[in-house]
């Protein structure tokens, strides 16, 4: 909704400038459409900086983008103030706020509890409940927004993102032995999955 200028890696630099300067939590955790609709989470304040910034690019697209450090700084600063603070996240220019959503979920900051919940995951689901032919070529959570595949460079897309040591030994580091049982791949690929969806 900023506009058709504005790539996936204009977002990832504004969102890494806003943390930068804030200190605070603001992290793209989903990418649903390639530069047009992504998921980002963090602190409350720094959502709203993400929402006046874009809100300034959409209003002046290369001006704003050269001068974003600066307005990001005024932004921060506006944001701190605690009559500023306290106001709702509300729908901008470019940006809409998920009503519920209230944890920064598939983020950063939460990743100490991901191996519990794979651990969790594994004891509700066997390999045995996993149909392969109905998870090809699916969404299967939006981690690496790719389908669904017993590829190598699908498992190594979940690897790329995730950078999960208990997953790399268990599917990459023996692929060769791993890609030989479907139905072990498939379970191991959807628990990893899963797992990021913490």
């Amino acid at each position: 909704r900023v506009g058709p200028f504005f790539t996936q890696e204009h977002l990832h630099k504004l969102v890494d400038e806003i943390c930068a300067q804030s200190g605070k939590l603001l992290e793209v955790v989903n990418y649903n459409v390639q530069d047009f609709q992504y998921i980002v989470t963090g602190h409350i304040s720094n959502l709203k900086v993400l929402d006046a910034v874009l809100g300034d690019i959409k209003k002046a697209p290369h001006k704003a983008i050269q001068e974003a450090p600066a307005n990001i700084a005024k932004h921060i600063a506006f944001f701190l103030q605690p009559a500023n603070a306290a106001s709702p996240l509300e729908r901008g220019v470019a940006t809409i706020p998920l009503p519920g959503v209230d944890v920064p979920f598939h983020s950063r900051y939460l990743l100490g509890g991901v191996p519990r919940f794979r651990e969790y995951l594994m004891m509700k689901i066997k390999p045995e409940d996993v149909d392969v032919q109905v998870l090809e070529g699916k969404y299967i959570p939006n981690l690496v927004a790719r389908p669904f595949s017993l590829t190598k460079e699908y498992a190594q897309s979940i690897y790329d993102i995730t950078q999960s040591k208990v997953y790399k030994a268990q599917v990459l580091d023996v692929w060769d032995e791993a890609k030989e049982d479907k139905q072990l791949l498939a379970y191991r690929l959807l628990i990893e999955l899963l797992a990021y969806q913490f």
